[in-house]
Formats: C-alpha cells, structure tokens, sequence
C-alpha cells in the first residue's frame, strides 16, 4: 500500500472509530416541539410522517384499532394533545408515547372466551 493509501485508511479509521456509539432516540419533548412547529403547515409535515409511521406499525401488529381513513394530521393532534397532558414523561423515547397516545385514542376491543 502506498503511503497516500495508508494516510486515508488512518484518517478514516479516525474519523469512524473517534465518533462514540449511540443510540439517539429521539424524546418526546423534541417531537412536542417539532410538532408545535409543524401545527401551521397545510401538507404533510415532519410531524405528520413519524406519527403517520408509528400509527401504521402499531395497526399491522394490532396494537392499535385506528380507522384507516384518518388523517395523518388528526393523528398528530392527538399525540400532541396526549404529550402536553404528560409533560412529565417527555424525556422519554417518541416512539413509546406516540404509541401510548394511540393505544389510548384506539383501543381494541378486548376479545372474549
């Protein structure tokens, strides 16, 4: 190899293996935040999209019985309205209160012997 080539290989191998592994979740104060920010726009926003995703994979494994003709945005109302109720919980990841909110606004029905 020559010396150009081993140059490149030490400064990627630094640029990768000096960067800390984490897992960045992100929480709910952020997505409260970014919603309130969305709330003023008319197409589908940031908001809308992880809402919109969360609600769509809690229906395909039944954790949730949302009718399928709501609108990403009434979704969002709904998460938005369940995190400013729980502010005290908003450090925790996005995904587990955006679920909470959903299971809350869509049960299902519980299934009887």
């Amino acid at each position: 190899m020559s010396r150009l080539g081993t140059g490149i290989a030490i400064a990627a191998l630094t640029v990768f293996l000096g960067t800390p592994a984490q897992a960045d979740w992100l929480r709910g104060h952020k997505l409260k935040a970014q919603c309130e920010l969305d709330a003023s726009r008319s197409e589908w926003s940031f908001c809308d999209g992880y809402v919109f995703g969360v609600a769509e994979s809690l229906k395909l494994g039944g954790a949730i019985c949302a009718p399928d003709d709501l609108e990403p945005s009434a979704l969002s109302a709904i998460v938005v309205e369940y995190l400013r109720e729980h502010e005290d919980v908003l450090t925790q990841v996005a995904f587990a209160l955006t679920g909470r909110a959903l299971k809350h606004a869509y049960p299902c029905p519980v299934a009887t012997p």
